[in-house]
């Protein structure tokens, strides 16, 4: 099994909880840089970024993958995007969801990133 690390705004974690705060309706981005155990650049086969209403809900508040809202830029860094319409629904509330961030090499399966997502009230238009 490969040992990964990551950095997220030039802080290095290893695998961890990360919470984030965002407001419902908003654009959520970040990118992460995955290194192997060597210092070389990670490549995914898949990635998959995933909030939920709980740990054992079926469907997903959102689900982004390499093909829709994760993107490869090259050594070993990931950007994640999730688009304003993806928390708007009548059906989310403001409150605090579980997310994590998986990625797979080869038949090996990493959290690289889980936590909670706080999606925050919008103030409304006037």
């Amino acid at each position: 099994m490969t040992e990964t690390n990551f950095k997220i705004i030039d802080k290095q974690y290893s695998m961890c909880d990360k919470n984030i705060t965002m407001t419902i309706g908003d654009t959520l981005a970040f990118a992460v840089e995955i290194l192997d155990q060597n210092g070389e650049p990670f490549v995914a086969d898949a990635m998959s970024f995933i909030c939920k209403k709980t740990y054992e809900s079926e469907s997903a508040i959102f689900n982004k993958s390499l093909t829709s809202g994760i993107s490869y830029e090259g050594e070993g860094i990931y950007s994640v995007h999730v688009d304003p319409g993806d928390t708007v629904s009548t059906s989310i509330a403001p409150g605090v969801y579980p997310y994590a961030l998986r990625m797979t090499a080869d038949d090996d399966v990493f959290t690289v990133l889980q936590g909670y997502l706080t999606l925050e009230a919008r103030v409304a238009p006037v």
